[in-house]
């Protein structure tokens, strides 16, 4: 059997007038008419189609495609209409969502009605040379509704190249047109209802003008990290899957920073208001992400255990999850609340307001001359405090330098649009790996401390809490063993971010110029 070759019907275009001219070459036959209705899903930023996959789903049934439509995994799955990986069962279609979605939720984006009606060409002797299918759809997003163009599905058969070759000069004359590699119908789903998929993706990224103030600049940026705050908001109420919270707070996380670092440039009475205001949105908004980090990590770890201790920690993870759900209801009342509303408010009238203002003369600073200051400060500050670190030094120590990295980090993302952006990028990259770093050694001294508070509270007077305690003592060894082993990995990391590559690649993107091609794009 050959390939199935797509054609786009011209929009408008009458089949009657390709079928009179077929009829006078072959004999049409009808040979099928079928409607279906489908759902595709897709995590809320596009992470399947962004890797060339797409999931129908039909009831309980899930089937996992290329765009091009063909089949890698056909299983029935998890009944939620917003299922998460770890609903679905063990199998071919897991191992394919997982290389994906991550923890992203698949959620219903699109749902088609199908009218297909198929056709064969007969010769003379009665005998089928050729089938094709017209297929027409109508598709749904949300609350919208589309016609997409309709298609011909040509299907030759093995042994009759001429009828093929007479239909396919007959589709181009009558200005059919094939359809390309990048006309799946996920494509033209994401078309025909103008999805852009760049708005949901959690990368920041603003394009600022070299000429601007600061407080232009400012203004720019906030109202973007504002509108990621709100784009994630509705998620994060219904809860769908952790990642809306996660994003939410790196918004609320990089107003902060940027509020703090840049506040010798702002009205100070006022800025000092909204720090406080977006302070209380990080505290109240917190006790939800940190049992998301440790219930995310269930199955790692119960990896790091023996398997006769695993048992133990069940107990462990549905307290987490039981205190979850309490802290969920205070986090949602504390986002639905007036506090909230007046907050978002306020700061969007002072933003639209910002670059106007004449009564704090140091907002008219060009913001390149600025942002450069603050980086290079920021920058010895760090190669000071990370040079002073030795294998003695206390975990406070690497914990205020990954603070100060964050810092540099997201001064190097707001301003990268006005400077070299492809050192920038570079740059990026190699500082990526010292936070990586030292965030490792921060997590596993944050969650050791917690277990261990844990361990303290428990009274071994049952079965259970002797399973737990043994479990939770396991994990903290276990997780002492991978702090120090992170631990030996930081002085070299250190010399190798604190290099003079990247000390020359740091002038280069002052200079506005790349010598150092970035190898990948920084996540």
């Amino acid at each position: 059997m050959e390939n199935n070759v797509s054609y786009l019907l011209p929009p408008g275009y009458d089949l009657s007038r390709l079928y009179q001219q077929l009829e006078d070459l072959y004999l049409l036959e009808e040979t099928g008419e079928q409607q279906y209705r489908s759902t595709y899903l897709d995590t809320w930023d596009w992470r399947l189609v962004s890797n060339g996959v797409m999931v129908e789903r039909a009831g309980y049934k899930y089937t996992f495609s290329n765009l091009d439509g063909a089949i890698l995994a056909s299983e029935t799955g998890s009944r939620k209409p917003r299922p998460l990986l770890r609903d679905f069962p063990q199998g071919a279609l897991r191992e394919h969502l997982a290389k994906c979605m991550d923890v992203r939720a698949l959620l219903p984006q699109f749902t088609v009605e199908t009218a297909q009606n198929d056709v064969a060409l007969l010769n003379k002797d009665q005998k089928t040379v050729l089938r094709f299918s017209v297929i027409r759809q109508s598709a749904e997003h949300g609350d919208e509704h589309r016609e997409l163009q309709p298609l011909l599905i040509l299907k030759p058969l093995r042994g009759y190249n001429k009828p093929k070759k007479k239909v396919v000069a007959l589709l181009r004359a009558e200005e059919f047109r094939k359809c390309g590699e990048d006309e799946s119908l996920m494509e033209r789903l994401h078309q025909a209802f103008g999805v852009d998929r760049s708005i949901t993706s959690s990368k920041f990224s603003c394009r600022l003008s070299a000429e601007a103030s600061i407080a232009e600049a400012v203004q720019q940026i906030c109202i973007v990290l504002k509108e990621a705050m709100l784009r994630n908001l509705s998620g994060t109420l219904e809860d769908i899957d952790s990642e809306f919270l996660h994003d939410f707070r790196v918004a609320v996380r990089r107003t902060r920073s940027l509020l703090s670092l840049l506040k010798k440039y702002l009205p100070q009475g006022e800025v000092r208001q909204f720090q406080e205001e977006f302070k209380w949105l990080g505290t109240v908004t917190g006790p939800v992400r940190d049992l998301d980090v440790y219930l995310l990590m269930t199955d790692q770890y119960q990896g790091m255990l023996p398997v006769e201790l695993q048992p133990g920690l069940k107990s462990f993870f549905l307290t987490l999850a039981s205190q979850r759900k309490k802290d969920l209801r205070q986090m949602k009342a504390a986002l639905q609340s007036e506090r909230f509303s007046q907050l978002i408010e306020g700061w969007q009238q002072f933003l639209e307001l910002l670059p106007d203002r004449d009564d704090y003369p140091a907002g008219a600073a060009n913001c390149r001359e600025v942002a450069e200051k603050i980086i290079r400060k920021r920058f010895k500050r760090i190669l000071k405090e990370g040079g002073r670190i030795t294998p003695e030094t206390g975990d406070e120590k690497l914990h205020e330098l990954r603070i100060e990295g964050k810092k540099f980090r997201y001064m190097l993302e707001f301003f990268c649009s006005i400077f070299a952006e492809e050192a920038t990028l570079e740059y990026l990259k190699q500082m990526k790996k010292l936070q990586n770093n030292l965030g490792d050694f921060n997590d596993y001294s944050v969650q050791r401390e917690v277990l261990l508070v844990r361990l303290q509270q428990l009274k071994p007077t049952t079965p259970d809490s002797l399973a737990l305690a043994a479990a939770l003592g396991g994990l903290i060894v276990h997780m002492g063993d991978a702090q120090q082993e992170v631990r030996t990995k930081f002085e070299q990391t250190f010399q190798n971010f604190a290099a003079k590559k990247n000390i020359d690649l740091l002038e280069q993107i002052f200079a506005g110029r790349c010598e150092q091609p970035p190898e990948r794009k920084v996540d």
